[in-house]
């Protein structure tokens, strides 16, 4: 389940973006994550159009 969720948010963002929010798992931007307002890599959520922002949820709640 959870791997046609990452696929489908991927598929939404589209080539513009789609590399954004993808890095190796050993990459520091693994551990960039807490409620600090701070730039990080990736795509925020409010950049986001609403069909991408409820798939981008749908994968949040995913579980493998």
């Amino acid at each position: 389940m959870i791997e046609l969720a990452v696929l489908d948010f991927l598929g939404a963002l589209g080539p513009e973006l789609r590399r954004e929010p993808i890095f190796p798992f050993n990459s520091e931007e693994q551990r960039n994550w807490h409620y600090i307002p701070k730039a990080r890599k990736g795509v925020p959520l409010k950049a986001m159009r609403e069909a991408r922002r409820q798939r981008a949820m749908v994968l949040l709640r995913a579980r493998a």
